[in-house]
């Protein structure tokens, strides 16, 4: 059957074949999408680490990995705050000149 075909067939069909399609469709490519999205970030975390946390194990799980990348993101958040709390409390100087 051709995909015209197939196209025009379920635009005839009812409401629940529609339906039934839409949401088997929409399960197969998020499969597909979540599927190479794990596949791309093993091939990350496994060839372009360098890190010493990947020096010392080399058969982390995926938890193990996602849980790293957390507590390092989160920790670079709190230095980012850190810093920018630091910017703020330090004291102030204006200097006004007339202008003339």
């Amino acid at each position: 059957m051709r995909i015209e075909q197939f196209i025009k067939k379920l635009q005839e069909s009812d409401e629940a074949t529609k339906r039934r399609w839409l949401i088997a469709s929409t399960v197969i490519v998020m499969v597909i999408v979540i599927f190479v999205w794990f596949k791309y970030f093993n091939a990350i975390i496994q060839f372009g680490g360098g890190s010493a946390s990947a020096a010392e194990a080399p058969h982390a799980s995926f938890w193990e990995t996602m849980g790293r990348g957390v507590a390092n993101v989160a920790g670079a958040i709190m230095n980012g705050i850190r810093r920018l709390g630091g910017i703020l409390a330090a004291p102030r100087t204006y200097i006004i000149r007339p202008t003339n």
